[in-house]
């Protein structure tokens, strides 16, 4: 899977093509303000305003996008953008409340703004029930779970929705809360394959292994 990350976050260093958006900062918010459905009430509405926006934003967004997607990520596996516009008032909500209290829907539009220029944006029925935007929240009580739910344990290396014979084809992640201690951790199957045997490689694609 590639991992097409927009986030705050520090990444540990890779094959990783940065853009800085603060110069764009304007234009996406002025975007932004002319989607105003709700992207989980107003699905239909939602995606239609963004197909008739997306074409608006800035070029250099969009060429980035469009030479990651053409170029098959072969020179970079992430792309990163930085100062992307922020939800307002979210350090005032406590991180349970998120997904009740959140009102605005920042992440959710840029989000899709940029998908639209590389691909569709999907969900399944098994996750969530179809969700197309997933909030990642650390939960009480469930702080060494290895899921979107743990935080006092670092998550072993996984691949997203690997259970779905149509996989997607890029993860995209927006940091809604900054924190300088957190690293994400990548792995692209281009570093992996040149380690592996033929040996190796036959036995991975054998029914052998049970997905869970």
């Amino acid at each position: 899977m590639i991992l097409f990350y927009l986030s705050k976050l520090k990444v540990k260093k890779l094959a990783i093509k940065e853009l800085n958006c603060n110069k764009h900062k304007d234009a996406l918010i002025t975007l932004k303000n002319e989607i105003n459905t709700s992207p989980y009430s107003e699905k239909k509405v939602f995606f239609e305003q963004i197909d008739k926006f997306s074409k608006f934003l800035p070029e250099e967004i969009k060429k980035n996008l469009n030479e990651f997607k053409t170029n098959n990520n072969i020179n970079s596996n992430i792309l990163l953008f930085k100062s992307l516009p922020l939800e307002p008032n979210l350090d005032s909500i406590a991180t349970s409340n998120i997904k009740v209290n959140k009102e605005t829907y920042v992440s959710e539009i840029c989000l899709a703004l940029f998908s639209s220029i590389i691909g569709e944006v999907i969900g399944y029925k098994q996750i969530d029930d179809r969700a197309l935007f997933h909030d990642i929240i650390p939960e009480k009580d469930l702080e060494k779970e290895q899921s979107f739910a743990g935080s006092s344990v670092e998550l072993m290396f996984h691949t997203e929705q690997h259970f779905h014979p149509y996989s997607c084809d890029y993860l995209m992640l927006y940091c809604l809360r900054s924190d300088s201690n957190a690293l994400t951790f990548f792995s692209t199957i281009h570093d992996i394959l040149p380690l592996l045997n033929t040996e190796d490689k036959d036995t991975l694609f054998k029914d052998l292994f049970r997905l869970e």
